[in-house]
C-alpha cells in the first residue's frame, strides 16, 4: 500500500477528483457501511486544500511530482482543509476500509509540515466516535487536548463496549456459527445507553460541529468536535 498527497489546483488533485467523480467511487466509512452521498463527495473534495489517497500500485508512467497513481486500486483517501489564521488542519472526509492507519499518518506528516500542531474533524455516531478515538483523537477543544473526565470516562466505556460486540462477531464468524444473541442484544443496548450519555455531554459542552444544534438528532447529524495534538 502507498500513499500520495495532492495539493489543489495541481495535475494530480485534478486527475484524482476527475477520477472519483466519474468512476462512480463509491465513499464508505472504515467499517464499510456508509455510504456517502455523490454531491456530498463532489462539493466537499472541490472545496478541500489537499487529498491523500492510498492505492496498491501506481501506473508505469511518471509526472513532474513523481509517480502517477493508479486509481483503480484506490483504497481509500481523505480531504483535508486548512483553515485560514488557525494552529491545526481540518479532516472533511475520510473514505475506505483498511486504509485509515496509513492514512492519518500522512495526515499527520502534512500538517507538520505546514506548522501546525493539531488535527481536528467532526465524528457521527457512533461507530466512527470509536474509530477515531482508536487513532488518538479526542473530544476537546482544549490547547493540551485534555477531555473533561465525564467525557473520557464516557468515551472509554464506548469503546470497550464496541470493541467487545467487534470481537463477539468476528469470534463467530471465524467458527462460522451466528454470535450469540442474547449477549449481542446486550452490547447493542449499553453500547446505544452509552453513546447517548457521552453526546449528551458533548451536546452540553458544545463540542458540536454545529455549535447551534440542541439535540442528539440534529448535533449527531453534522458530528462531535474531536482533536488530536501533534508531539
Amino acid at each position: 500500500m502507498s500513499t500520495i498527497i495532492m495539493k489543489k489546483n495541481t495535475q494530480g488533485f485534478k486527475q484524482f477528483q476527475e477520477y472519483v467523480l466519474n468512476s462512480g467511487y463509491k465513499c464508505s466509512d472504515e467499517n464499510g457501511s456508509i455510504v456517502i452521498g455523490n454531491e456530498y463527495l463532489k462539493d466537499t473534495i472541490e472545496q478541500c486544500d489537499y487529498i491523500v489517497a492510498a492505492t496498491n500500485t501506481y501506473l508505469n508512467r511518471k509526472t513532474r511530482s513523481g509517480k502517477t497513481p493508479n486509481y483503480r486500486t484506490l483504497l481509500g483517501f481523505a480531504c483535508v482543509t486548512i483553515p485560514p489564521k488557525n494552529n491545526h488542519v481540518y479532516v472533511d472526509l475520510i473514505c475506505g476500509k483498511g486504509s485509515g492507519k496509513i492514512i492519518f499518518k500522512d495526515i499527520e506528516e502534512l500538517a507538520k509540515s505546514l506548522g501546525k500542531t493539531k488535527i481536528k474533524l467532526s465524528a457521527i455516531p457512533t461507530a466512527m466516535m470509536a474509530y477515531y478515538g482508536a487513532h488518538g483523537f479526542k473530544f476537546t477543544e482544549r490547547d493540551n487536548c485534555q477531555e473533561a473526565n465525564n467525557i473520557r470516562d464516557a468515551a472509554v466505556a464506548l469503546n470497550s463496549l464496541i470493541k467487545e460486540r467487534i470481537k463477539l462477531v468476528k469470534n463467530a464468524e471465524t467458527q462460522q456459527i451466528k454470535p450469540d444473541k442474547q449477549r449481542l442484544r446486550m452490547l447493542t443496548r449499553h453500547i446505544k445507553r452509552t453513546s447517548n450519555i457521552l453526546q449528551d455531554g458533548l451536546i452540553e459542552l458544545q463540542l458540536t460541529a454545529d455549535k447551534q444544534c440542541r439535540t442528539k438528532s440534529d448535533c449527531g447529524e453534522n458530528g462531535y468536535t474531536m482533536t488530536k495534538c501533534l508531539t
